[in-house]
């Protein structure tokens, strides 16, 4: 059964899917948001922009309006846009688009952007220096989330250009011009290309110290760590896991490596092929579950309740996480079934009878999305307020 659609918040598509979203880049005839851009307009899509960048996620969570203003040359939104919806690096023949693009990937957290730039202008890109400190921490307040949520009625979310920059080179990337050898245990991966290595991991990026730097990774298991290689590489990931667990352990290792395109590919791969009520709630419970895989996970439960609670991974759901679910969205189940399954998971948790009836009381609670009678049914009251059942 297909899975349902959410919103998405991880920071990169798997390769084959953002080659079908380039077709999609400023449709004029098929789009939700207009991004504004001096006098040129630019069409994209609230789906996509949510899914690439965290900030833009919670940008629209916040404000519904449909047009978005950035402050800067139509061409560098063009490039800016051509990224978020096909995960290529942009060709820049411009210095000025360059250290502006630059600006806003920092601005946006479009972290691979923002290391793939440095690294491949690193003796011509310019960023803050120590005297505009305070300016720039004002600068940043103001373009805070915080700043930046504001009711539909104040009009379109704005992105302003900085005064001016300064000329402190970016980054001293003579560590990243050569090749480095990867160490994991016995085994030496030879001649890695350093930039690739650096601009798609950022635990690469904080330990090449060296043109020809050998980099200790012997904490990694050798078949993880040549998976995250010939990833870095651009060769392709692996195209299969054995099982879901599998999938998950490479997703932890792609965590600490902090490899997002890695991550992403990965998180596809888990919603695509190994989501089912026998693995949706153990996927969720990991430590490493992003905020995608959580929104997947929460929609895949409401949607199959029932067959979902019968699985051993549903006692090991924290609270927070079953509460969520229950006031989300619409879930497709018998009232009875639902109470038993609630039951089921607050015995679970409880160390004594009075505790488990506490605890499902809170999962409870006014502001739920059952109405008042169900509510009450749930609860095991009746409308003289008299329990009707235990279970």
């Amino acid at each position: 059964m297909a899975t349902p659609t959410s919103t998405a918040t991880s920071c990169h598509f798997h390769s084959d899917l953002a080659l079908d979203l380039g077709r999609f880049i400023n449709n004029p005839h098929l789009h939700d948001v207009v991004v504004l851009c001096n006098d040129t307009s630019f069409f994209a899509h609230k789906d996509v922009l949510r899914a690439r960048c965290a900030v833009l996620h919670d940008l629209f969570r916040s404000n519904d309006d449909a047009v978005l203003e950035i402050d800067t040359d139509p061409t560098v939104v063009a490039h800016l846009l051509k990224f978020v919806y096909t995960a290529r690096f942009p060709e820049v023949d411009s210095i000025a688009h360059v250290t502006e693009l630059l600006r806003l990937a920092r601005h946006l957290q479009l972290h691979d952007l923002v290391v793939n730039l440095g690294l491949r202008f690193h003796d011509q890109v310019i960023a803050p220096s120590s005297d505009e400190d305070d300016e720039g921490d004002e600068r940043c307040e103001r373009s805070s989330p915080e700043r930046r949520r504001r009711p539909a009625a104040e009009g379109p979310a704005v992105f302003h250009r900085p005064r001016h920059h300064s000329l402190t080179k970016f980054l001293d990337a003579s560590r990243f011009d050569g090749k480095v050898t990867v160490v994991v245990g016995p085994y030496r991966f030879r001649r890695q290309c350093a930039i690739l290595l650096a601009s798609r991991s950022t635990w690469f990026a904080d330990r090449i110290d060296a043109p020809d730097a050998v980099v200790d990774a012997s904490a990694f298991p050798i078949e993880q760590m040549a998976r995250v290689l010939r990833f870095l590489r651009m060769e392709g990931p692996e195209d299969t896991f054995a099982n879901v667990d599998a999938a998950l352990e490479a997703h932890r290792w792609a965590t600490v490596l902090g490899a997002h395109s890695l991550l992403s590919w990965i998180e596809h791969v888990i919603v695509t092929r190994f989501i089912s009520a026998n693995t949706v709630c153990t996927i969720w419970s990991t430590v490493e579950c992003s905020e995608y895989l959580a929104e997947r996970c929460q929609a895949f439960i409401q949607d199959h309740f029932i067959e979902c609670a019968s699985s051993p991974g549903f006692l090991t759901l924290r609270a927070d996480q079953v509460k969520g679910t229950l006031n989300a969205g619409m879930i497709n189940a018998d009232a009875g079934d639902m109470l038993l399954a609630l039951r089921r998971w607050a015995d679970s948790n409880a160390t004594r009878q009075s505790d488990s009836d506490r605890i499902l009381l809170d999962l409870l609670p006014p502001n739920t999305i059952f109405n008042h009678h169900l509510r009450m049914q749930l609860l095991g009251v009746t409308a003289d307020r008299h329990p009707i059942m235990q279970c």
